[in-house]
């Protein structure tokens, strides 16, 4: 049996321990360079809506996620919350974690007002598909994507199933 998760708001001191987890989710790209991650966490830190959650078991950050809670004029002025960046540990899959982590996610944009709560990620990635549905996500629309360096979304991209 899984030891519980302690979930929590990420705090400044949390950034080398974050870094580290976010290998597990983009193991192909390069990390941020420390003085670029510094600032940039700084800034997620700091900025209203915003929220990186973290789950520990014992004092190990294993799982994350970031919520940003975003004003909306529309929907009688409920916001809407968008859950990215999801990570759990490779030596901690398959338990459970990232589906605990993002209840909790929902809870929160629920707990706010949030009229709906979105979900973007690796939709062709079987575990992706399954957290989604384990976690009441449903399937209802297709996103676009336009992305700064111009690189296309890849044609496999284009077939989603959640």
């Amino acid at each position: 049996m899984t030891p519980p998760l302690r979930i929590r708001s990420i705090a400044y001191g949390d950034l080398p321990e974050l870094t580290s987890l976010y290998r597990h989710l983009y193991p192909r790209y390069p990390i941020f360079a420390q003085a670029l991650a510094h600032d940039a966490f700084q800034q997620a830190l700091e900025e209203p809506g915003v929220t990186i959650l973290a789950g520990f078991l014992d004092e190990q950050l294993v799982s994350a996620c970031t919520l940003v809670v975003i004003p909306n004029a529309t929907w009688v002025g409920k916001p809407t919350a968008m859950i990215e960046n999801v990570v759990t540990h490779s030596d901690h899959r398959q338990n459970g974690l990232a589906k605990r982590l993002v209840s909790f996610a929902i809870k929160l944009a629920w707990r706010v007002g949030s009229a709906k709560v979105l979900f973007l990620g690796g939709f062709n990635d079987p575990a992706v598909s399954g957290l989604c549905a384990a976690t009441g996500f449903e399937l209802t629309r297709y996103g676009f994507e336009l992305r700064r360096d111009a690189t296309p979304a890849s044609r496999e991209r284009k077939q989603v199933a959640c």
